[in-house]
């Protein structure tokens, strides 16, 4: 049986409340310092999210942020739009078909290179839509976190089964909050961080820095390809 485990964190503006912001930024400090975060995208909303991410996340913690861009050509964007306008809608998605799957798994091949290149081991890669979402297995296996942002929760990854089977994580948005779904082979655990009032920055650390940390410790990605401790670069 699945277990579902929530964390919340608030930033309140108490004598209380900056003591757990501070704990929260050095505990993220520990995780994220040195390292690179690359906030990949493949469509143009998702290119502009991930711009203002990396924006967000540079120097923030000591990490290193950078937009990375895919490209794909018109039969990936088509098909990565039905995927998102039903997914948004709140519909089923429709199951991929054959030529889908030999699709997006073709697209995951062709970008090894693009992988190989820029991301090392240890780094993080937030992916922003679908055609970079079926990257996470390369990007795992490459020794990178893989983290999927999306507007309707850890759904998707049924969708796309094995193609998105090595996430660590999904990062959604609630109302003034985002929260972080870190799966294991019989748990879920929740993080859930305030939005907004200039702590963004503080926030998406948080999150992250409890990835990396977790994923050490088979807590996140399951326990098929756990990454060793990465010293910060």
């Amino acid at each position: 049986m699945t277990t579902l485990t929530i964390h919340r964190f608030g930033f309140e503006r108490t004598s209380r409340g900056v003591r757990t912001l501070e704990f929260a930024r050095r505990l993220a400090e520990d995780e994220l310092a040195g390292r690179d975060v690359w906030c990949m995208a493949a469509l143009p909303p998702g290119r502009a999210a991930a711009s203002r991410l990396s924006d967000t996340l540079d120097g923030v913690n000591g990490a290193r942020a950078t937009q990375l861009d895919l490209a794909v050509d018109e039969r990936v964007r088509q098909l990565a739009r039905r995927l998102d306008a039903e997914l948004a809608g709140g519909a089923v998605p429709r199951p991929l078909q054959p030529d889908e799957q030999e699709l997006l798994a073709a697209l995951a091949l062709a970008a090894e290179r693009l992988v190989d290149r820029r991301v090392r081991p240890g780094d993080i890669v937030v992916l922003h839509d679908t055609p970079t979402a079926v990257l996470a297995l390369t990007l795992r296996e490459h020794g990178a976190h893989p983290v999927w942002r999306v507007r309707s929760g850890p759904a998707p990854a049924a969708l796309l089964g094995r193609l998105t089977g090595g996430l660590d994580a999904y990062v959604t948005n609630r109302p003034g909050r985002m929260v972080a779904l870190m799966p294991a082979s019989s748990a879920v655990a929740a993080k859930e961080v305030p939005i907004g009032g200039g702590l963004d920055g503080t926030g998406w650390g948080s999150l992250l820095g409890d990835v990396v940390h977790g994923d050490r410790s088979e807590h996140v990605g399951g326990t098929r390809h756990v990454h060793p401790a990465v010293a910060a670069r």
